[in-house]
């Protein structure tokens, strides 16, 4: 049997075959005779070790089957069902109620919204509503993170209640939740000096009040590392990744995890490790299939984009064709608005590796003018250096002239860091004195694009 893999109708050929330490002796003597690693890892444990695992094999016994319920185990508390059936009614209908609440916050000006909970005597409160707000911050941060703090700056008036003695164990977690979301958005508004203290104040929150949820401990991680991305802080910001997927594997969230896997491939795309970035991928599509509920269209798009940038990085041009082609009634779908662009500049990446000159600069010309209709400057600074590369290669200079002298009147008044305002200004001199090149262009792109967690998309 040595040239094939056994089978379970080889064990009843084998005499005397009645243990389960019969068949792992035969297992194991078949991995020996036909692997030659296994063969190899066997000789290195030693005389000593090798009789220790054959030891083992004789006191190994199979678990037992599972017996047959008896009557008493069928038996059914009535009590303890109505009991149950009133708690998950009674969290059901605290869930509806809190969902006609936002209802009517969403109806309110943003302004008027804090006073209307803090009139109100038993209306907005409770722990369901505070934590559809975090939810509310979590869907608005992408697009309009100012108004995602005005939600998430509801949850402690929501909560205020819980601030004395006797308060319930589920409160610091949930204001922790709601600071971090809080810090997150303000990091995505540009003020990373608040969202930095006010990350030291969900610490020190949680190292007075520690929580046993490890889902909460992977969440603020998770938000922490798109903080330290941002400020260049990479190993810390691989560091809390990784606490984070730790914590969201430990609590069976696949969602989570996959969320924090896409950051981490998005840490490993500025460390030009694009074979990384790929790996990581794979675990976080695993963890949004294995996700209850509907996928998350956002997510899935996250993941498509980082692997064609990673195959375009890898050089693999047709393969990443491939890639986006299967996707497009995905970008179509989003109800994301950068979606289209996002797509427009993959496409416009893959057809420059391919050597279509003329296709990269339609698609960079419409992703241009995309991203200056939404007001997403920063990508569209980015895209005019994509666009600078394609027509540098394809030998246009008088377009490349009339590009670079449009970039300082274009983006002057568009709220620009000051050294992406210089690295335009420097291409620009760098292009009408014919000094610009491949390599050149290179260090631009360094200075102007920085860090990003998914280039052209809104961040997670």
């Amino acid at each position: 049997m040595a040239d094939e893999h056994l089978r379970s109708d080889h064990y009843v050929e084998i005499d005397g075959l009645s243990t389960a330490a019969t068949v792992a002796r035969c297992i194991h003597s078949h991995l020996i005779a036909t692997c030659p690693e296994c063969e190899e890892a066997w000789h290195k444990l030693g005389a000593l070790l090798k009789e220790a695992v054959l030891s083992s094999f004789d006191t190994f016994t199979p678990p037992p089957a599972p017996s047959e319920p008896t009557d008493d185990d069928l038996l059914v508390d009535a009590d303890a069902l109505a009991a149950e059936d009133a708690r998950v009614e009674q969290l059901r209908h605290l869930r509806r109620r809190a969902h006609e609440q936002l209802w009517i916050l969403r109806r309110l000006p943003a302004v008027r919204r804090a006073g209307k909970i803090r009139g109100a005597h038993r209306q907005f409160r409770g722990r369901a509503l505070a934590e559809l707000l975090i939810e509310e911050c979590r869907a608005t941060v992408r697009n309009a993170p100012l108004e995602a703090v005005a939600w998430v700056d509801l949850v402690p008036l929501v909560l205020h209640w819980t601030r004395g003695d006797g308060a319930p164990p589920w409160a610091p977690g949930l204001l922790a939740r709601a600071a971090a979301h809080r810090a997150n958005a303000l990091r995505i508004a540009g003020d990373f000096l608040t969202a930095e203290r006010t990350f030291i104040e969900v610490r020190r929150s949680l190292a007075a009040h520690p929580v046993d949820d490890p889902a909460i401990v992977a969440e603020v991680a998770s938000l922490e590392a798109s903080l330290r991305i941002d400020q260049h802080h990479e190993e810390q910001a691989e560091e809390l990744l990784e606490r984070a997927a730790l914590a969201y594997r430990y609590a069976g969230d696949p969602l989570g995890l996959a969320r924090t896997r896409i950051k981490h491939a998005g840490l490993m795309w500025n460390k030009d490790r694009p074979s990384e970035v790929l790996r990581l991928l794979d675990e976080a599509a695993d963890g949004l299939s294995a996700s209850p509920g509907p996928p998350d269209l956002y997510l899935a798009l996250c993941t498509v984009t980082w692997r064609v940038l990673a195959l375009c990085e890898l050089e693999r041009f047709s393969e990443a064709r491939r890639l986006l082609n299967r996707h497009i009634d995905d970008y179509e779908a989003s109800e994301d608005p950068h979606s289209a662009a996002v797509f427009r500049g993959l496409q416009g990446r893959i057809s420059l590796g391919l050597g279509d000159h003329a296709a990269a600069e339609i698609s960079y010309r419409s992703c241009l003018d995309a991203y200056l209709a939404l007001g997403r400057y920063h990508d569209a600074a980015v895209v005019c250096l994509d666009l600078a590369d394609t027509l540098l290669a394809g030998g246009k200079m008088a377009d490349l002239h009339q590009l670079a002298a449009d970039l300082v009147p274009l983006f002057r008044n568009r709220e620009l860091p000051a050294e992406t305002l210089k690295a335009l200004r420097h291409l620009a001199q760098a292009v009408l004195s014919e000094r610009l090149s491949s390599t050149l262009l290179i260090e631009i792109r360094r200075a102007v694009a920085g860090p990003a967690l998914a280039p052209g998309l809104p961040p997670l």
